[in-house]
């Protein structure tokens, strides 16, 4: 996955059972999902290395399959993760480029859709090689989304 999209870590994902959501250990607010730079892939951008999903989410508007798990549902089934209520997931906002990598790193023109609207244009960059981290707000909150720089 490090070598692929990384905009799919944060994808919503959704299982239910019961009319309630099944949330994964890794959806938890205190788990860090990047505890160090992954080996053998493009290196991750090194603000993220460390932080917590509840730290992600404040600031960058990320969580590992879109949204932080709730607290557990009084009664619900043991497992390794959580059943919750049914999480309301804020927009989607995916790159409006037809790819999420690139080779051209000399004023990359980045581009995003919210809820698969028109493109909206977020500035011309620099990328480097490897992942490049974009950042900027929709509906008043963080978002967060990334290309790779071959």
């Amino acid at each position: 996955m490090f070598a692929r999209d990384i905009n799919a870590f944060f994808a919503p994902d959704t299982v239910f059972y019961n009319g309630n959501q099944l949330y994964a250990p890794w959806q938890a607010s205190n788990f860090v999902p990047f505890p160090s730079q992954p080996s053998g892939a493009p290196a991750l951008p090194s603000a993220f290395i460390g932080l917590t999903n509840q730290q992600l989410m404040a600031t960058y508007g990320l969580a590992m399959e879109g949204i932080l798990a709730p607290a557990a549902l009084p009664g619900a089934p043991v497992t390794n993760g959580t059943m919750g209520t049914v999480a309301t997931y804020t927009q989607v906002v995916t790159l409006a480029a037809p790819s999420y990598k690139t080779d051209q790193l000399l004023n990359y023109v980045f581009r995003y859709r919210v809820d698969g609207g028109a493109p909206q244009n977020g500035g011309t960059y620099n990328l480097i090689v490897g992942w490049n981290m974009f950042t900027f707000t929709v509906s008043g909150l963080p978002r967060t989304l990334f290309v790779l720089g071959l």
